[in-house]
């Protein structure tokens, strides 16, 4: 009796042990898995039309696994999104005999499906795309998996078949069933205060110009900092009462930049570009010779109006202050035809074009058969220039620096007297 006893325990702990081991095969055994990956994005509100993909990887624990199709369902939100195409071309499924997509857009159901009877292309991760319409939201768009199943192929092992399928979007498996998730997000971050706008300032001192003068004015602008400026055109109208003639040239600010100048009898047009905009300063020099006149006459630069080329600029509005120019009339006889008063000698001299920028002519109203000595010198009273001539002489100018000159010129036979006849005018050369 006791040994049958004994006999029976043996015998049960013996089936117990194979049970167990079993057991522990069945629940020890790997699975091939396929992983899949809806793609996410956050978008802008004005976004209207995205693709996104859909990615896969196989983990394959027993043998090379052979994947020939699938079908996927989905649920979509309705209210934010919808899916509008499906893309096979360039991925995993283009290759695949039958390609499609279905569903109940009336409750909000979207299908895929592929079969092949070769293995996809499992060397490309994308395995399908889809296109969506975006429509107004301000939070996230939603979809709910129903269904992904790889597809067996009866004929094949076991072995080489997709055991489960995970979403790593939703955590789960194809037999518990996946969450839902958000493939769409709004970009709901604060977007940064537009750039404040300024305003900016066009100006020039107010002064008084002799009848039949020169005089060079600068014409200042206010801090650019900022402004996002590129390019501009200054336009303004001549006073043709108080000015014989206005010329535009670069400034320091623009020293390094492009300038072109257009203009007929009355209006001058200034298009500038690639200008120093960290700081305030002389945009443009202005040259303006004053009418010969008895009375005098103020004025400004007229209609002027500054035009910028880029619409990006952050300028809110422009100050003109060009006004207060002043002609200073003469009563007398004016016989200066240069802007300076001659000294000394008689007005025999004429000097053509004053301002001059590429040449300047010296000619004698009267030839007397007697040759002249000219000397001209520069603002900083260095000698730049000693000639002799008869009654005409040409000078080229362009390659001297712009400014205003000082040219005598003296009787040769008067040299070497007590009392020497000279006569003095000044020059400007402009380029």
């Amino acid at each position: 009796m006791t040994v049958n006893k004994k006999n029976r325990s043996i015998l049960f702990l013996t089936v117990l042990l194979f049970v167990f081991s079993l057991t522990s095969l069945a629940f020890g055994e790997k699975k091939n898995i396929l992983r899949i990956h809806f793609q996410t994005i956050t978008v802008k509100p004005s976004t209207t039309d995205i693709v996104l993909n859909v990615t896969y990887k196989i983990e394959a624990a027993r043998s090379p696994v052979f994947f020939h199709g699938f079908e996927c369902r989905y649920f979509y939100d309705q209210t934010k999104i919808r899916p509008t195409d499906k893309f096979f071309d360039g991925t995993a499924s283009q290759n695949a005999d039958f390609k499609g997509s279905g569903g109940d857009p009336t409750i909000g159901e979207y299908r895929i499906e592929v079969l092949s009877s070769s293995s996809l292309d499992t060397s490309n991760p994308i395995l399908f795309q889809v296109r969506y319409s975006v429509k107004g939201f301000t939070d996230s768009a939603m979809i709910s998996p129903s269904r992904f199943d790889a597809l067996h192929d009866a004929s094949l092992p076991t072995d080489s078949q997709i055991d489960t399928v995970i979403i790593d979007n939703a955590p789960g498996r194809d037999d518990v069933g996946w969450y839902p998730f958000a493939i769409v997000y709004m970009d709901t971050t604060k977007l940064p205060p537009p750039p404040k706008k300024k305003t900016i300032t066009l100006s020039i001192d107010s002064t008084d110009i002799e009848s039949d003068s020169v005089k060079v004015l600068s014409l200042n602008v206010s801090s650019l900092d900022s402004t996002n400026i590129k390019g501009a055109i200054f336009e303004f109208d001549i006073d043709t009462l108080a000015f014989d003639s206005v010329v535009v040239l670069r400034g320091a600010l623009l020293a390094n930049g492009s300038l072109a100048v257009s203009k007929d009898s009355t209006h001058i047009a200034a298009n500038f570009s690639g200008f120093d905009t960290s700081k305030p300063g002389e945009l443009l020099k202005i040259v303006l010779k004053g009418n010969k006149r008895t009375d005098t006459l103020c004025t400004g630069l007229l209609h002027a109006k500054l035009t910028f080329l880029n619409a990006d600029n952050l300028v809110s509005s422009i100050a003109y202050k060009l006004e207060g120019l002043c002609i200073l009339g003469r009563q007398k006889k004016d016989t200066v035809t240069t802007g300076v008063a001659e000294t000394g000698g008689s007005t025999d001299l004429v000097i053509s074009p004053n301002p001059a920028n590429s040449i300047i002519n010296f000619h004698l109203l009267s030839d007397k058969g007697v040759r002249k000595h000219l000397v001209v010198f520069d603002a900083l009273g260095r000698k730049v220039l000693d000639q002799m001539f008869g009654v005409d002489f040409r000078w080229e100018v362009a390659s001297m620096p712009v400014g205003f000159y000082t040219a005598t010129v003296t009787d040769i036979y008067a040299l070497h007297s007590d009392s020497i006849q000279a006569e003095s005018k000044k020059i400007l050369i402009i380029h």
